[in-house]
């Protein structure tokens, strides 16, 4: 017996099999170590500090490396 409630069930299913293409596959940017070491956590301080997600920050505002 076709009801309403097994057509709302089985549409989903029935369309998401008609698919062809694939999600894009996206590369994690690849940031420095001396920025990931700098902007990383600390925990050997009163108060610990947690590390930042620097993906989230455009690298402008990255503190820039020492010429000494």
């Amino acid at each position: 017996m076709l009801n309403r409630r097994l057509f709302m069930i089985g549409m989903p299913l029935a369309l998401a099999a008609c698919t062809t293409s694939r999600a894009p596959v996206v590369e994690e940017p690849r940031i420095d170590p001396y920025y990931q070491a700098m902007y990383g956590a600390v925990y050997n301080e009163p108060f610990p500090i947690a590390a930042m997600d620097l993906r989230h920050v455009d690298p402008q505002w990255w503190r820039r490396k020492s010429l000494m």
